[in-house]
């Protein structure tokens, strides 16, 4: 989710404390500000968008990484209010905080919650990256109720209503791919994850024995679409690829990939595709490995959000 999503969560929860809504309330703004801080690797960008990628929902988004940001945006803000005591604006910085995590996970990206205990992310692909429902419950909590109590009540139920919807409706998607393809191919694994714009639309990816199936559900009429359909291929030289940093991080950055061989004869091309994310006719990111005719690495490149986009990975393979 972006920032601005992130805060609006953030000022919401805030509304819990009872304290007003205002500039003037440090729970308010450690909520607030807690909600949008683990955003804070964006820094990583003045060291190119290789890096930030790489680093993006990593340890800033994990439970000690918020914690940390959580005490240090705490403690600034007690030597401003000095009415209030740090632990009380440490709770909700951290509420905060925490639901910054928390909605990241709900999403399809995921975020590496478990820094530095595991690498591995944790993706709940349930809500949209930009989903209007949140918002809109977000901004309710804000002008609707006065009552602590009746507002817990009534956001918490509704939002466990949502979730439940979300969980029925990707259950219903697989049922209805499964149902669509089981006799037409080999299913090893249905991937069913939330489409970028339309919360009653949902992305699959049907992997079989012998291809990627890629392509979107919609829930209410349950139309499936299909984008491409990707033939697997076996060849030796995708291993040395995935001893690469490149090859390694590539297989961190996300969980469903395909891979495809193009062989020029004076060189072998590998071109990694994520396929989770689809926009404009074509896959968002990408690696490409390129290796001579004694199959020795030339080169690699990594290509955020469009294939357009060229990053020169440097690097030796590791045995």
């Amino acid at each position: 989710m972006d920032p601005i999503t992130h805060g609006i969560i953030g000022l919401g929860l805030s509304t819990l404390s009872g304290e007003p809504v205002n500039s003037l309330n440090p729970l308010m703004l450690g909520s607030v500000i807690g909600a949008m801080a683990p955003d804070i690797d964006i820094v990583f960008r003045l060291k190119g968008q290789y890096e930030y990628l790489k680093h993006h929902r990593g340890i800033t988004h994990s439970i000690v990484g918020i914690s940390f940001i959580s005490i240090a945006i705490s403690v600034v803000l007690n030597l401003i209010f000095r009415d209030y005591s740090f632990f009380r604006i440490f709770i909700w910085t951290f509420l905060g905080s925490l639901s910054h995590s928390v909605f990241d996970m709900l999403n399809s990206y995921g975020a590496r919650f478990l820094l530095p205990f595991t690498k591995r992310k944790i993706s709940a692909s349930l809500l949209m990256l930009f989903d209007p429902v949140i918002i809109f419950l977000s901004l309710g909590m804000v002008f609707l109720f006065k009552d602590i109590f009746m507002k817990e009540i009534v956001f918490s139920l509704i939002f466990a209503i949502y979730l439940l919807f979300r969980i029925h409706m990707r259950s219903n998607v697989a049922k209805v791919l499964y149902n669509n393809f089981k006799n037409k191919c080999i299913i090893e694994k249905i991937n069913i994850l939330p489409s970028f714009f339309n919360p009653l639309k949902w992305d699959f990816i049907v992997e079989t024995k012998d291809s990627n199936i890629v392509g979107q559900v919609y829930f209410l009429n349950k139309k499936i679409t299909i984008r491409r359909k990707l033939k697997k291929v076996n060849h030796k030289i995708i291993k040395q690829f995935y001893k690469t940093e490149l090859g390694r991080y590539f297989s961190e950055f996300t969980p469903i990939k395909h891979v495809k061989v193009i062989d020029k004869g004076e060189e072998i091309i590998l071109r990694i595709i994520d396929l989770r994310y689809y926009l404009r006719n074509e896959f968002m990111h990408h690696a490409t490995a390129v290796f001579n005719l004694e199959k020795k690495m030339v080169r690699t490149i990594f290509h955020p959000y469009s294939l357009r986009r060229e990053i020169l990975v440097e690097e030796k393979e590791i045995a």
